[in-house]
């Protein structure tokens, strides 16, 4: 093909040189080099893959929504119990929502307020299905108290 675009007698002397290259074949020795090379950059794409993720775990642990979101994911809650921790933490404008998960005290606590608020602003609207969904969260989380 490169004879058809370019008759030998108009090629470069680079051209030439590496069309020679080319048609002799290649060593081992560059074989070695260029697998080395490929080698180089597989490694140095897995580091900074790790150092990426490290950096972003680093940064998720300073965030504490980010947090608390983990450990609703890593508790295995159900989608109401999630829901019914978010609204309380929003509503109730925790700083660190995660303090809610660390002891039942804590929790009931928080809850309580919650409620307290709640029934204040909006008096009987779904309040029904909120104390099961709060007993099953308070038995998930913490499961001997």
């Amino acid at each position: 093909m490169m004879g058809l675009l370019s008759p030998a007698g108009r090629l470069t002397e680079i051209q030439r040189v590496v069309r020679e290259h080319f048609h002799e074949g290649g060593s081992l020795a560059t074989v070695l080099f260029v697998l080395s090379g490929i080698a180089v950059v597989v490694l140095l794409a897995y580091g900074l893959t790790i150092r990426q993720r490290r950096v972003e775990r680093i940064a998720r642990s300073a965030d504490p929504r980010g947090l608390f979101r983990d450990l609703q994911g890593k508790l295995g809650l159900t989608s109401p119990q999630r829901q019914l921790l978010d609204t309380m933490a929003k509503e109730l404008r925790i700083e660190n929502p995660a303090v809610i998960l660390l002891c039942p005290a804590l929790f009931d606590r928080y809850l309580g307020a919650w409620s307290v608020k709640r029934r204040k602003a909006i008096i009987g609207a779904d309040e029904s299905s909120r104390p099961d969904v709060a007993a099953e969260l308070r038995t998930t989380l913490f499961p001997s108290f």
